[in-house]
Formats: C-alpha cells, structure tokens, sequence
C-alpha cells in the first residue's frame, strides 16, 4: 500500500483527515499498519460497549484536537453464507471478522448462560482489539441491561451503567476475564432467573431508575422501600393521602437517595393539593432559592419530549426539611399527575 511508503509526517497528515470506516480499514490491512495506527497515540475519549445489542462505540479524537472527531463502531452479526451460519465482528460497518468461536462456545452451553457467553466474548474482544489501537480509554463504560418479571410491576427491561477512567489492559489476561465476567452477571446475580415472578421489593431495592405503565397494585408502603432516585409510574391506584404519605416519608429522612417520583392515577381523578400538602408549609417559586427547572434526572428526559414539560417546577411549591435544610418541590401537573423533586442542588454547575 502506497500510504506506509510515505514520510512519517504525511502519514499522520493522512490519519488525522480520515473518518472512523477508513481508520479501520487502514488498521485491519496488516500488522505494519496497526502499528503505524497505535504510534500516533490517537486519544479514545469514551467508549460504550452495550453488552445485551453486542455494540461497542468508541469516539476519537486527533491530537491537535482542530481535526475532526472520529466514530469505530464494532458490533456482533450472524450471517447466512453458503457454507452455513458465520457469526462476525462487523467494524464500521464494513470490516468482517470472523468470530464464528464465540458463537460455538455459546452453543455448547445451557440456554440460559449461553447469551450471558456471548456477552462476555464480544466485551473481551472489544476490549483486546481497543488494546490494540489506543494506549487507553479514558471513560470507560459497561452497559448491561436484562428482562425480569416482577410481582406489581410486570415486565420490565432493567439495566445499569458501570463507568471507568483510563482504563488500561495491562495484558493480565485473568483480570481481563474476571471483569467481564463481573459486569455480564451483575443482574443474574441480582435477579436470579426463574420461572415464576420476582417480588416487588427486589426490584425497588436493587434498581435505580423504574419507569412503569401497569401499577395498579403499587402502594405508597411499597415506594418508599424505594432505595433508588426516581420513579416514573402510570395507571396506580394512589390517592391524596398516599402522596402526602410519600413526603412525609421524605421529610422525616427517609430514602435519602430519592430525586423525583412522577405519579400517574389509574382513572385521571384530579390530585387534591391541599390534602397531599396537609402539615406541611409550603413555599412558592423563587429563583434566588432553586433554578425554576429540575434538572437532576437526565433519564426522564430522555423519555419523551412530553417529560420534559413535568420538570418545568415554576408552579411547584417547596418545602423546607428542618433537619437539614434540603427542598423539595411538589407540583400537580394538569391537576392529575403528582410530581415530587427533591434539590440535592438547587443550581446547576456554571
């Protein structure tokens, strides 16, 4: 190839210009061109490796940072090609790796670990061929993600975020396998797959965000078993004086974790404020005290558009726990939707 023949400083010029399908395919040439990659010290600012899609993306950037920003995708496919089923590693969308052993592997083992295999293969081999590339990841971070039933809740699909910085694999091959092995079986430690219905409380103590449609059973004694920091839930069966319940339970110093509860009636029935206000002094609105939007549950943003209008707390009123001095806001949004925030900072960072 014409590129490794050329003066070290053009090569750069030219690594520097190309976008990640090209920084593959230049990798994956031969063994001179890897090393010819990894001596430009390319810098791997994040990569997300999304165990349960067998995705991984890792965004580049150049050093001097004026060129542009880089995307290497790497995903798991299985193809039907004429001499049977190949499973690969498809690199930006154009380079093919056969990685047909993973699939074997996987096969030979039970149904219920054989996915949890594939997981664990697909995390290592991101991880090596990164190795490979970059001298380090600077955030690092593991997606894991499964579906149970619980008991109230219903189906629901669960997953967690584990976060790294400048991650390097030292070529302990052991600790490698050790830490995808953690990271695949963290919900089957938690959650043990079983036949029948999990109880509600394993998931209110073990998950961090819940987003639920069929909660007619959820009761105001089963959320604040909550050890999480926000809840979303449609269709309960709530009333007045739960709500008022689920802030006492707050202003007493319970569920210290808790950032939002958005709540949702079965029948639309409108929220009487007064009664899920009795005994406490509320508070209105003021912008010297707390910024007039909620802003510390990223997740429920991500929702929909329409969450976006529940964390709009101008109409909110506040109240003062005494034992600390932390707020929250209550709001009664379209009178039938409680909302509950709690400020564990009142102002985003500047």
């Amino acid at each position: 190839m014409e590129f490794l023949r050329f003066p070290q400083l053009i090569q750069i010029e030219i690594v520097q210009q190309m976008d990640g399908r090209e920084l593959m395919n230049l990798y994956f040439l031969s063994a001179r061109a890897r090393n010819v990659v990894k001596s430009f010290r390319l810098r791997n600012v994040h990569t997300v490796v999304d165990c349960g899609n067998l995705r991984c993306t890792s965004w580049i950037q150049c050093r001097p940072s004026s060129y542009p920003d880089k995307m290497i995708t790497m995903r798991m496919r299985t193809l039907n090609w004429p001499e049977g089923r190949v499973y690969i590693l498809e690199c930006n969308g154009i380079v093919q790796l056969n990685a047909s052993v993973i699939d074997r592997e996987a096969e030979a083992l039970p149904e219920i670990a054989r996915e949890l295999r594939r997981q664990k293969a697909f995390g290592i081999l991101c991880t090596l061929y990164l190795h490979g590339m970059f001298t380090e990841i600077e955030v690092f971070t593991i997606r894991v993600s499964c579906k149970r039933r619980f008991d109230v809740f219903g189906e629901q699909n669960i997953f967690c975020f584990f976060q790294g910085q400048k991650y390097r694999y030292n070529g302990d091959f052991a600790s490698l396998n050790q830490l995808w092995n953690d990271r695949v079986n963290y919900f089957p430690t938690i959650f043990p797959i079983l036949d029948g219905i999990l109880p509600a409380n394993t998931l209110l103590t073990n998950i961090s965000t819940i987003r639920s449609k069929i909660c007619q059973g959820v009761t105001s004694a089963l959320l604040q078993q909550f050890n999480g920091t926000s809840v979303v839930l449609e269709n309960t069966n709530l009333t007045d004086n739960d709500f008022n319940l689920l802030i006492n339970n707050w202003y007493e110093g319970g569920q210290p974790n808790l950032k939002a509860l958005i709540l949702w009636r079965v029948n639309d029935e409108n929220v009487d404020l007064d009664a899920v206000l009795q005994g406490f002094e509320a508070h209105p609105y003021d912008e010297q005290q707390r910024a007039r939007r909620y802003f510390l549950t990223p997740e429920i943003e991500a929702y929909s558009a329409g969450y976006k209008i529940l964390l709009d707390c101008v109409d909110g009123l506040d109240i003062i726990r005494p034992r600390d001095g932390m707020r929250c806001t209550v709001r009664i949004c379209e009178q039938t939707v409680f909302c509950f925030y709690v400020w564990h900072q009142n102002f985003p960072h500047a």
